[in-house]
């Protein structure tokens, strides 16, 4: 499958992934590093480094954090786009930046378009694809909750937390942007997350704060603990330890 340059722009500017043809030496690791117990010490060292060598569980919560960027490009990537970004850890490279962060290389040829006639055809296919999705994204949770001891229920959590905020703030902010077809697979494909029993409800229940004209987000269940940081980090705006006064000032901040 082959993708318009502005695709492949929007994967690099939004969720910092690059889509190649050629394997590119600046990605030493595959997401199946973390399942091999040797390389999983050596890349959690690592981000625990970047980081300041924070409580282990802080890396972890840290690392669901950011993980969750990719979670949400795979589902944005079948709504907007109607393409399967692969899944498999072993064909997703990635290196580790500042604060940890991660960029992503994937191969052109490992992209499967989404074929369907109707919605009701369409609704199978995004079911089994975040099926699919949760075993291999399960896989790598377990691994860093073993190492750093950060709760599995609470990294799901802050996955989940971004991929639907990431739908809410397209359908609020980016609409206006979108084909009228998109819009509504768009808003098909949220409705279609909220109502599956594939996601555990606790995950899907989240409060939104609404704070300017079209601007509103889901506050998160659980901090992610970025806090507790030297660096001086503060409360992200969507924090749960925030009172309301304190999140609209960090807002006007």
């Amino acid at each position: 499958m082959i993708l318009p340059d502005e695709t492949k722009q929007f994967l690099s500017e939004q969720f910092h992934i690059s889509v190649t043809h050629n394997p590119e030496m600046a990605y030493p690791y595959t997401l199946s590093d973390y399942v091999d117990p040797a390389k999983r010490k050596e890349i959690l060292e690592t981000q625990s480094s970047l980081l300041d060598n924070p409580p282990a569980i802080v890396v972890g919560s840290l690392f669901a954090k950011r993980f969750s960027v990719f979670v949400t490009a795979a589902m944005i990537s079948v709504s907007l786009y109607d393409f399967k970004l692969p899944i498999v850890p072993s064909s997703i490279h990635f290196n580790i930046i500042r604060q940890a962060q991660f960029t992503y290389r994937i191969n052109e040829s490992d992209l499967k378009p989404l074929i369907y006639k109707r919605l009701s055809e369409r609704d199978r296919l995004v079911s089994s694809f975040l099926q699919d999705l949760i075993v291999q994204v399960e896989k790598i949770l377990d691994a860093v909750s073993l190492y750093t001891g950060c709760k599995t229920s609470i990294m799901w959590s802050l996955v989940w937390h971004q991929v639907l905020n990431y739908y809410l703030r397209v359908k609020t902010r980016y609409s206006n942007e979108l084909s009228y077809d998109k819009v509504n697979v768009l808003l098909h494909d949220e409705k279609h997350l909220y109502e599956s029993s594939i996601i555990p409800s606790q995950y899907k229940r989240l409060t939104p704060f609404k704070y300017a004209d079209n601007g509103t987000f889901y506050l998160r269940k659980h901090c992610c603990l970025a806090f507790k940081l030297s660096t001086g980090h503060d409360y992200c705006e969507t924090c749960p330890r925030l009172t309301e006064s304190e999140r609209e000032k960090l807002l006007k901040a």
